[in-house]
Parts: C-alpha cells; structure tokens; sequence
C-alpha cells in the first residue's frame, strides 16, 4: 500500500513565520517543537541530486532518540490531480550498519540538513509546520492528515490558512528541503 503525502510549502520571511507563529499561539493551538537531523543519501551511479533523478529522496531523519528511515518521490501536479509524494518510513535501530549496507549498494552519504520544526494541529484536519532550515530560511508547510472522508473539508481548511496568511503562488515550493540545499550549496 502506498502512503500519499499531500502537503503545500511556501518559503517565507522571519516576519511572517513570526507572524503565523503568534496566530497559533493567540488562537490556543498546541504545538510540538522538534530539531531534525537528516542525512540524505544518493545512489553513485543515477544519483538524485545533480543526476537524471530529481523527484526521489532518500534519507536518515535522526529525532526525539528515534531514527527514522524515509523514500520520497515527488509525483508532479497534473489536470486531474494535485502534487503529492508517494513515502515510505520505518524506525531503524543500527545506523552505522545501516550506513554500511547503503555503501556496499554505491548508496553514498550526500549531505545533512537541520531543521527546527514546531508543529500544529489544525482543526484535526492539517498539520501545520513552521521550519526554521539552517543555511535555507523560513517555511511554513500545510499538510492534510486525516481520512479520504474529509479530504474536502481539509482542503478548504488549508485554503482558507493561505488566504488568513496572505501567502502568494509565487512564494509556493515544490522542491524538497534536500534539493534546495543541494542547490544552494552546489553541491
């Protein structure tokens, strides 16, 4: 079974992480506050960043004592449907052996990313985060959580956030925080 991930990022500026971050606060929402460490890893031969492949991530997410394996792959938006990502994730317990049968497959370690995350619940439909990415910037990222049931109702809620938090198209991403830092750093 696959996981769909639906979600709407948008790069913002101090101000407005701050400003979104006082209307949660004001409004009564609790929230979740975490570091993430990432460890993204690239096949040698097709690798994902810089090479033929630039929809797919794979990567170690180290938080709260757990460590996280997680796949990626972005599915582009389309006449009929949204962007979204197909994910896969399991808990892993040994990360050097883990590293060590990435290496032996030419899956080589590509680069680290660290994120500062507080997390909101939103009307029990969407999980907002607010992200503070070293070497990146600010974002807020908007993803429906729930059942299919409600998936309607979750949509005009996170329409209606956007519309409260005056964020425009053209500040939207489609890129995950992975490739952006490739980039950035040109790697």
């Amino acid at each position: 079974m696959k996981n769909i991930e639906i979600e709407s990022k948008y790069i913002i500026d101090k101000n407005l992480y701050q400003k979104i971050e006082n209307y949660f606060k004001k409004n009564g929402y609790t929230y979740s506050e975490e570091v993430q460490h990432d460890i993204y890893f690239s096949p040698i031969f097709c690798p994902f960043f810089g090479g033929k492949i630039n929809n797919e991530s794979l990567r170690i997410r180290k938080v709260g004592g757990k460590n996280i394996l997680n796949y990626k792959k972005f599915i582009g938006k389309t006449d009929k449907a949204d962007s979204y990502c197909i994910e896969h994730e399991m808990e892993i317990n040994d990360v050097p052996m883990f590293k060590q049968i990435l290496e032996d497959l030419r899956i080589e370690e590509a680069f680290t990313l660290i994120k500062k995350r507080k997390k909101y619940i939103f009307n029990n439909l969407l999980e907002v985060s607010l992200d503070d990415v070293k070497d990146l910037g600010y974002f807020i990222e908007i993803e429906l959580i729930g059942s299919e049931k409600n998936i309607n109702q979750a949509i005009e809620s996170r329409d209606k956030l956007i519309k409260e938090f005056n964020l425009k198209k053209e500040m939207q991403s489609y890129k995950g925080y992975g490739y952006m830092l490739f980039e950035k750093k040109g790697m």
